[in-house]
């Protein structure tokens, strides 16, 4: 009797969490379609499947709807250069204003745009402008806010840091704490210890310093704490898609999912091991001294996050507090970084060999790090045009030589886009950094980029280039009154392909191109200044007749303009926008060349 109620459960179980991966998957292709395919599957299984799967839907997708009119009301947290953060109640947005707006103040949004800058905070809606009403103060983050504001410098900033992950320019303190994970792992692990105490910390944290989406997760582990560990999965999926499904694409978020989801299974490997994976692929760089000791390390910034907590309120322990930062300072400052991003080979080629020969925990860790830094996980010659906003840059690599190209740097606003495909490379040194022009969206990461990578050589003024017997052929066009018509102009060929990189050069300017060098006839133009009416003269276009075009731009003033989108499309060039495509990477091979646009598209290019 009591296994066929043991089985009755497990299939129960397997029902709801097979809905819930049934939404998921509808709202991440939101095809119609396949709405019906998913319903047509469930019904095989139970009819109740097949209800319980469309209801959700529908919420899901009426909420998506009015997402813009839910939950309106928002708190300021903190000012941080020329934007707010507003702390709702199921997620944070920033809010762009001039005025001057206190810790604790309550607003309602009443406007938002989802194409501004800052999309790198990912946590949903990014409200803009003026668009919005006062109401009241909030008391207890106001209280929260004056008390930080009575420390001294150092400690008020350090209590910033943890409490907020507010990031100051002059760091005395180097320390890579951020509230996300250890909060998170702090209340998971009073959650185990007292459901009633964990629920309680969850309401004093959100109402004197922030809430967190993640910490509904919690909630919800507090709540079904009495049910298996995939049906709690299962309702976290299911309460997600309704909220917003683009919380999958939060780190915050997606990592405690990924944790709960590798908890339903029974593996050898060690949990560092899938945190060497995670960090690896979400990242794009691990820390092999932090992974090992991550346990240890996470219980130090546990320590310090409940002394930040403890000195707001008790501001005479300043001194000790600020005693122990230093030593966890200096401790921290021992790294052990690897950059790269794991690819699917070679996490075959690790689950092969570790069979193979029943590898041990650290050993196993050692040869996912020598995977990470092999050339398989990047082994075709590519251009890259990187998404970095409102700004330019591109990378030409030679994986198996080691050699790179940086053409441009964006500004030093979207720094974080550069930073995380370098990184994703695997790149420590850049050979050359070619800078078009004195433009902050084109030059703005010089020395961001010193600080993490060995810069061999920056290239300001105009000269011909060759590297692993590639030449960067550069198209002196003359002198001019201003800098985007003094771009540095380069002609690049690569596996027989042509490329022209026009920096920001005017309509006038690009013309001499054809005038003084003939038809080039160009593969992939990259488009001059970001698709602005004042380039992409027809002229050039007509001239050169490119098969391709990119355009690196975020939409910012209205780019690319109708006018240079019109141009395009009268020569039949094929288009693509970083705004929409992400990075835009062009891969060559012996066998076959391609276009790989964001994480999913590829577009087959024609050998000739």
């Amino acid at each position: 009797m009591g296994s066929v109620k043991a089985n009755s459960i497990k299939s129960e179980n397997i029902s709801v969490f097979r809905v819930a991966i049934a939404l998921c998957l509808s709202l991440y292709f939101h095809n119609v379609f396949l709405y019906v395919l998913i319903a047509l599957f469930l019904l095989s299984f139970d009819f109740k499947e097949t209800v319980i799967y469309l209801m959700l839907l529908a919420v899901s997708l009426l909420v998506s709807h009015y997402l813009a009119d839910f939950m309106n009301i928002g708190i300021i947290d903190f000012r941080n250069n020329n934007y707010y953060i507003v702390d709702k109640l199921f997620y944070k947005v920033a809010l762009y204003t001039d005025e001057e707006l206190g810790c604790g103040q309550i607003i309602s949004c009443c406007g938002y745009s989802k194409t501004a800058e800052l999309s790198f905070l990912k946590k949903n809606i990014i409200f803009t402008g003026n668009e919005y009403v006062r109401h009241d103060i909030f008391l207890p983050r106001l209280f929260v806010e004056r008390q930080i504001k009575k420390l001294d410098e150092i400690q008020g900033n350090a209590v910033s840091r943890i409490m907020y992950n507010r990031y100051i320019d002059d760091e005395t303190l180097h320390f890579n704490i951020g509230y996300g994970l250890y909060s998170y792992y702090f209340l998971n692990m009073l959650r185990k210890r007292s459901i009633p105490l964990c629920i309680a910390s969850i309401i004093l944290i959100s109402l004197f310093f922030n809430f967190e989406v993640k910490f509904i997760l919690l909630i919800l582990e507090c709540l079904f704490h009495n049910q298996d560990k995939e049906k709690i999965l299962a309702y976290k999926l299911i309460f997600i898609c309704i909220l917003n499904f683009n919380l999958f694409y939060n780190y915050s978020i997606l990592l405690p999912l990924l944790f709960s989801f590798i908890g339903l299974f029974k593996t050898r490997y060690d949990f560092r091991i899938y945190l060497l994976l995670i960090e690896s692929l979400c990242f794009k760089e691990i820390d092999l001294f932090e992974t090992l000791l991550f346990k240890f390390l996470m219980k130090v910034k546990i320590f310090f996050y409940l002394f930040s907590i403890l000195l707001v309120f008790m501001p005479f322990l300043g001194k000790i507090y600020i005693f122990l930062l230093n030593i966890y300072s200096f401790i921290n400052q021992i790294s052990f970084p690897i950059r790269g991003s794991i690819s699917l080979i070679s996490i075959i080629l690790f689950l092969l060999i570790e069979r193979s020969f029943r590898l041990d925990r650290y050993t196993q860790m050692a040869l996912i790090c020598l995977l990470i830094l092999s050339p398989f996980n990047l082994p075709l010659t590519n251009l890259c045009f990187i998404d970095v906003g409102q700004g330019d840059s591109s990378l030409i690599s030679f994986p198996f030589t080691g050699e790179y190209v940086l053409i441009d740097t964006g500004s030093s606003f979207n720094y974080h886009k550069l930073r995380k495909t370098l990184f994703s490379k695997g790149i420590y040194e850049i050979d050359y950094l070619i800078i078009s022009h004195d433009d902050e969206d084109h030059n703005g990461n010089i020395e961001n980029l010193s600080k993490d990578f060995r810069i061999k050589e920056i290239i300001e003024e105009g000269r011909d280039l060759y590297i692993h017997n590639t030449r960067f052929k550069f198209l002196k066009l003359g002198d001019f009154d201003n800098d985007n018509d003094n771009s540095l102009v380069y002609l690049v060929e690569i596996d027989g392909y042509k490329f022209l990189f026009t920096g920001d050069l005017s309509k006038k300017v690009e013309n001499r191109i054809y005038e003084r060098y003939g038809p080039l006839k160009i593969d992939f133009l990259k488009v001059s200044h970001h698709g602005s009416y004042t380039g992409t003269s027809p002229y050039l276009i007509g001239n050169i007749l490119p098969e391709y075009a990119i355009i690196s731009t975020n939409g910012k003033y209205n780019h690319p303009s109708v006018e240079t989108i019109d141009t395009l499309d009268s020569y039949l060039v094929r288009y693509f926008i970083t705004k929409y495509s992400g990075n835009i990477e062009i891969c060559f091979s012996r066998v076959l060349d391609f276009i790989k646009i964001g994480h999913n598209d590829f577009v087959i290019i024609n050998k000739k």
